[in-house]
This record gives C-alpha cells, sequence and structure tokens, in this order.
C-alpha cells in the first residue's frame, strides 16, 4: 500500500485552508472545508461527503479544516504509520519475536517464518503489548523409568496488556522523571544561591579580625578570597553544567508527553499502539541518560576559623582556611585537563 512519506507530509499549517484536492484533478479551485487524517487531504463539503461514503475511506477520520490538529502532530501521527525500510508502505505488521514493525514487503521478505506476525490492528483488538514476546523455554515435563529428564518445549508467549495501560504506564514514568528533573533543578538553583552568599561570608570574617592584624590583612586578604572565588566558580560551573546537562532532557522528556497527549487526543488505538512502541526505545535513552547523571551538588563553602585573633600574628598564613562540606575526593584532586 503506498503511504506519503514524512517529507510529503505539509509543514505550512496555512495549506490547511487550501484548495479541495479532488476539484484540483478536475482543474476547479474549491475552498476546501474538510479534512482527512489518514490521507492528508483536504475536500469541499461535496468531496468530503463523497470520501466519508466510499468503500476505500469510509472509515477515514474527516474533520472541519479549523478543527484539524496542528501540523507538527500531523506530522507525528503520519511518521509513526512509515515503515523506516520502505519510505513509501505503511506499516502493518508487528513482529513479536525480533520486536520490529513492518510493512507488506518486511513481512514478506524477512518475517516468513516468523510464528509471532500479527497485525497492529488485531494487536490493538487483542491487547497484545507492542514489547518482544517472552523467549521460548524448555522445561522438565516429566522423569522417565530411568529417572532421567524429558523437557518438553514451551513456545515464546505474547504479553498481554491494555493499551490504555500502557499508555498510563509510559506517561506516569515521563511524569516522574520530569518531577526527578525539576527537582534537581531546583536543588542546583538552591546551591548556586548558597555559593554567591559565601564571598560575603568570608569577607565579614576578615573584617572582623582585621583590628588585631591589619599589618598582616592585605596578604591574608588577597590570598583568601581568591581562593575562595576560584572555589566558588569552580563550583558554579559544576552546578552550570548540570543544569545545561539537565534542562535539554526534561524538553525532550516534556516533548514526549507532549506525544502522547496528541495522540491519546488526535490519534486512534493503531497510533497509540505505535507510539507506545515507538516510546519504548526512546524510554530507555532516557533513563538511561538520567541515570548517567552525576550525583546532586551537596557542596558550599565553609569558612573554618582554626586560631583566636590573639594567636593570628604567629600564624597569619594559616590562620584561616577555605573548605568544602561533602566535596567529592576525585573532585578536589581534578586537574585542569579534566
Amino acid at each position: 500500500m503506498d503511504f506519503k512519506s514524512s517529507d510529503e507530509v505539509t509543514s505550512d499549517p496555512e495549506s490547511i485552508k487550501g484548495l479541495c484536492a479532488a476539484c484540483m484533478f478536475n482543474n476547479k479551485e474549491i475552498i476546501a472545508v474538510l479534512y482527512c487524517m489518514e490521507c492528508g487531504d483536504q475536500f469541499c463539503e461535496d468531496c468530503g461527503n463523497w470520501h466519508r461514503t466510499s468503500q476505500l475511506s469510509k472509515d477515514h477520520r474527516v474533520f472541519k479544516v479549523e478543527e484539524a490538529p496542528p501540523s507538527d502532530v500531523f506530522q507525528m501521527i503520519h511518521k509513526l504509520s512509515i515503515c523506516p525500510n520502505h519510505p513509501l508502505q505503511k506499516v502493518i505488521f508487528f513482529c513479536v519475536e525480533e520486536d520490529k514493525l513492518c510493512c507488506t514487503q518486511c513481512a514478506a521478505a524477512n518475517h516468513r517464518k516468523c510464528d509471532l506476525l500479527y497485525t497492529i490492528e488485531e494487536c490493538v483488538k487483542q491487547h497484545y503489548a507492542p514489547e518482544k514476546a517472552t523467549p521460548p523455554t524448555n522445561v522438565v515435563a516429566y522423569f522417565d523409568s530411568n529417572n532421567r529428564p524429558i523437557y518438553s518445549h514451551v513456545k515464546a508467549k505474547v504479553k498481554i496488556e491494555k493499551l490504555n495501560d500502557c499508555y498510563k504506564r509510559i506517561s506516569d514514568c515521563l511524569v516522574a522523571l520530569e518531577n526527578e528533573m525539576k527537582a534537581l533543578i531546583k536543588h542546583e538553583t538552591n546551591i548556586q544561591a548558597e555559593l554567591t552568599k559565601s564571598p560575603d561570608q568570608v569577607k565579614a570574617l576578615l573584617q572582623d579580625v582585621h583590628a588585631k592584624i591589619e599589618s598582616a590583612f592585605s596578604t591574608l586578604e588577597t590570598q583568601l578570597m581568591d581562593q575562595c572565588k576560584a572555589t566558588v566558580a569552580e563550583l558554579l560551573s559544576i552546578c552550570k553544567k548540570k543544569q545545561l546537562t539537565v534542562i535539554p532532557l526534561k524538553r525532550k522528556i516534556n516533548k514526549y508527553q507532549d506525544n502522547m497527549r496528541n495522540i491519546k487526543e488526535h490519534g486512534n488505538d493503531q497510533h497509540m499502539f505505535l507510539l507506545c512502541h515507538d516510546m519504548k526505545t526512546n524510554m530507555k535513552a532516557i533513563q538511561d541518560e538520567s541515570n548517567s547523571l552525576e550525583k546532586k551538588s551537596m557542596s558550599v563553602i565553609c569558612v573554618e576559623q582554626k586560631t583566636s585573633p590573639d594567636k593570628i600574628v604567629d600564624s597569619i598564613q594559616n590562620m584561616i582556611q577555605i573548605s568544602l562540606t561533602g566535596v567529592d575526593v576525585k573532585k578536589k584532586q581534578m586537574t585542569p585537563d579534566s
């Protein structure tokens, strides 16, 4: 079955308000008022009514032009239906054994020996989950007279899951991941706020001891402030890098959530099945990327007063030092090339 590739689907929302496709074949220019989701064509009222009653298109969903979904949603829905190996073919089958979607050409060429090859329509009706089947196994059926095990072959089983449950499971997982990203961003923001206060805290301590060590204060101030600012800059850089890692991942999660909602609102069960299958790979990639993120920043600058002001004259260089709370030892030993 020929099908429009994603490159052929219009990306201009204004084109939905164009001319009737059927009338244009007869050199007529009549404003389109209806829009077919399956065909991607626009029709005038008469042609649209004929399209609704035609034997080939009676099951197509026809909208008023103003009620048609946004062009990006339309493109996503159609892209889900396109065979990855044959852009002009529509995916019809789902091979449970190999966990692959395929068109009629793929099925004939690569899946003739597969036992668990179903149409997507059948998968939706039978509640077959868009996931790979449990692998076949050999189990002990009984023991012979010599107490030797006799094995029985158990075929692969198709996982059963209602489509709405599959949709909800993936949606809930996306929400949980989004919440994790929000919490991580908030935490890093709070750490940055604490870090930016550190120079002022250091300055306040330095001013407190300045009266007794004025002769040595200039050296101490320069050394301590440089160390503090350098440490703050390093920690702020770590926080910002984490945020830059998290923000694109959160946007990706939000995009997937939009796709899920749009399919729920504008797609049908087959589109939902296709998206759930597509999201399986995407969810693994997102979860792997989420798991690869570094631990939350836990370090802020702590100023420790090691010596009383009366003893500072004898130990001015070592009186105050900058230290970090909860710093990873590896990070403290990082080189410029790290």
